[in-house]
This record gives C-alpha cells, structure tokens and sequence, in this order.
C-alpha cells in the first residue's frame, strides 16, 4: 500500500458502483447538500462546458439506438452502450491532437488507458479495464453531466432521449464546425444490425482523428472562448431568476467575482459562499473539521505502512509516538471542539458530525484515544474504500485492498 491522498468528489450515480475511496468519514451526504446548494446539478467532472456539447452531440446521433430503450436499470446499461464509444473516441481525438505535448491539460477522463488503445497495446475497451469500462458511465462525460441534462429539460425520462431545443442547438455548433472541415457528417446512426457500438461508432466515425481542434474539449493553458459560450450561459445561469437552479448558480457565480474572493482559502471561500448564497451556515469549520480527519487519517495510514507487523497491526501507542501523527490527530481534536461549543442546531444537518465531535472530545488529550476514536468512526461511517480496524485495545489494522475486514 503506497500513500494516499484524498480528494472529494460530488457525483450522483444512476446506481452505486465498485468501490469509493472519497468518503473515510461518511460526510459525502452532508458535503453533497451543501454542493447542490451552491451549485445544483453540477460536480467536479462539470469543469467545461465543450463537454456538455459534446455529449448533446452524441446523443444526437445515437437517438435511433437509444430512443426505444425502457427504464430498467438493463435498459439504461443497453442504452448507454451506445453513448460510451463516442465519449472516448472524443477523448482519443484529442489526444491524438495533444500528441506532440508531454503532457494533455484537457479534461480527458481514462486517457492513459485511451493511450494504450491509440498506440496498439490493448484493443479491447479502448485500453480500459472491465471494472473502469462500467464505472465510465457514471465517471466520464455523460455520467458527471447526467443530472444537470435531466434538471435542465435537454434530455427527457431516463436521461437518454434529446428533447427538442437547445441539445440540439449545442450540437449544431459542433456539426457547422464539422462540416466546414470536411469532417464526417454527423446524421444519425441507422438502427444498428449488429450487437457491438464500439464497432458501430469505429466504422461510422473512422476520421476521429481528424476532428478539428474547434471541436475538442477545452485546452486548460489555452482557453479560448466558446463558439456555443452565450448559449451555455443562457442554460447555465439565468440571469433573469434566481429562484431557478441556473439562477442560484449565475448568484454564486457573481458573489466569486467580487474583489478578494481569489485570496480566500478553500474552507472560508466555501463558508462564505453558503452565508451569503444559501441559508446553510458552518460550512467553513465543516469543511476544516474533514479535512483534518481524513488528514489524520491518511496520516495514520502511511505511517502504518512504514512499520507494521506481519499480520498488518499496528501499536496505537507505537504510531502515536511520531511527530506526524500527533500533530494530524491534535488539530483534528482542536477543530473538534468547536462543534461542542456550537449552540445553534442547524436542523440537524451537522448530527452526525457533532456525534464524532463528542467522541473525540470525550477521548480527551491521549492521542492513542483519539486515533481510536476516530478510526473506530471509520470503521462503522465509512462509504467505499475501508482502510483501517481497531484490532482490540492496544492495535489497529491495516486492511488491504479486496480485505472485507
């Protein structure tokens, strides 16, 4: 087990998937509120916007495959099928275009399995594994886009179907951009005959490689305004009402705008953001409260790593001895105490976490407790990936990967 880092992910599945490694300390339900508070129907994986024409794109051309599926969750799989090799042969399009750069600074989800496939070394999948070619559903473009698609009336009922107007409208702008460079035209697939879309989409877009740059998701280090920039706006952020999610958005929106908000960190950007956008509050100190925890948590884990017995235990009070650990654990403490001196309810949205809170303090100043305490929280709260277990008093363990502990 090498070192870890953690990171958040807002994300709303059609389905749970595999194995989460975001959520050690089972906040994600209470971080997700405060996501699509702020920003509702978007996530991390919503960065550009070229995605989301994109998507509309391929939705277009697939309509015939996809327009008759039902609504069980093997329909929904069929239908995606259809979706998914134009997804990466968009993400390969634009490798092949970065290919003279070290390094793409593209949004490009699997684009080192992409690599692989570009280069002849692994032909199935489009290089991706078994387990990332069925979680790309809900982790590449159309899977982080989804729900904004349905909220927003682009797609209908399941998400699948392209409702008249502006799907269609987003993807004319990339068929003009097309067309002009004699690139192939993009009319819809015929119902296919046969039973595999990646060989449907290879032999019906076999130029992919030709797909002008206009076309391509956005170059991060050298951005350039969208074709479809005011169309995006519009279904974006409505100027005109804020009660509608676009609206709440382009309101957070112009608040980040304002003069000092670059200068803020992560946690007081946050904090500031749901005092003045929503009338949830504490977001700040929740927001130092995990990331203290899941640092104290890391902390324990890499330090484990480095000295641990055979059966993969560890001393609490052999691990709490080092430097690292203590410091994690004593400001994860410090930002504990805060949740006990905090009179106002909240409406419960912070239970949970003033639970753990209690727990900590409780454990008072022993560092050993408090790692107890909090890795026995992660034991019982965690969502996805289990990394450790107190194993009696004195030790906790290691769990390996695959270990259901």
């Amino acid at each position: 087990m090498g070192k870890i880092e953690h990171e958040w992910f807002y994300t709303a599945p059609l389905e749970r998937f595999g194995e989460r490694r975001g959520d050690p300390l089972g906040f994600r339900p209470i971080a997700d509120g405060i996501a699509d508070a702020l920003v509702p129907g978007l996530s991390n994986g919503t960065q550009d916007g070229r995605w989301l024409t994109i998507v509309c794109w391929i939705l277009r051309l697939v309509q015939p495959n996809v327009r008759n599926c039902g609504s069980s969750k093997k329909d929904r799989e069929e239908a995606y099928k259809w979706v998914r090799p134009g997804e990466l042969l968009w993400v390969a399009a634009a490798l092949t275009h970065d290919s003279g750069n070290n390094e793409s600074s593209r949004w490009l989800p699997q684009k080192t399995a992409v690599k692989r496939w570009i280069a002849g070394q692994s032909l199935d999948r489009f290089g991706l594994s078994t387990d990332a070619w069925n979680r790309y559903r809900f982790a590449g473009p159309y899977g982080t886009w989804r729900t904004f698609l349905r909220q927003s009336g682009i797609t209908l009922l399941d998400g699948f179907i392209l409702a008249d107007g502006l799907g269609d409208s987003l993807a004319d702008i990339l068929d003009n951009i097309m067309a002009k460079k004699r690139v192939t035209p993009s009319k819809p697939f015929e119902k296919a005959s046969q039973r595999i879309p990646e060989k449907s989409w290879i032999q019906r877009f076999a130029n992919w490689k030709e797909l002008p740059a206009e076309t391509l998701p956005t170059d991060r280090k050298n951005p350039k305004k969208l074709p479809e920039a005011k169309l995006l706006e519009t279904i974006l952020f409505d100027k005109k009402n804020t009660d509608t999610k676009a609206g709440i958005r382009r309101k957070v929106l112009e608040e980040i705008k304002k003069p000092g908000m670059n200068k803020l960190v992560h946690h007081d950007l946050a904090g500031h953001l749901c005092d003045r956008c929503t009338n949830i509050h504490h977001v700040a100190k929740f927001t130092r409260f995990c990331d203290a925890g899941i640092r104290a948590i890391t902390t324990l884990i890499n330090a484990a790593n480095e000295d641990h017995m055979p059966d993969h235990t560890v001393s609490y009070e052999k691990v709490v001895a080092r430097v690292d650990v203590k410091k994690a654990l004593n400001v994860f403490a410090r930002e504990a105490r805060y949740w006990m001196n905090l009179k106002e309810a909240d409406n419960n949205r912070y239970a949970q976490v003033r639970d753990l809170a209690k727990s900590v303090c409780t454990a008072g100043s022993n560092p050993a407790n408090i790692a107890r305490t909090l890795i026995d929280h992660h034991t019982s709260h965690h969502q996805g990936r289990h990394w450790l277990q107190s194993a009696g008093k004195e030790h906790f363990r290691l769990i390996e990967a695959g270990d259901s502990g």
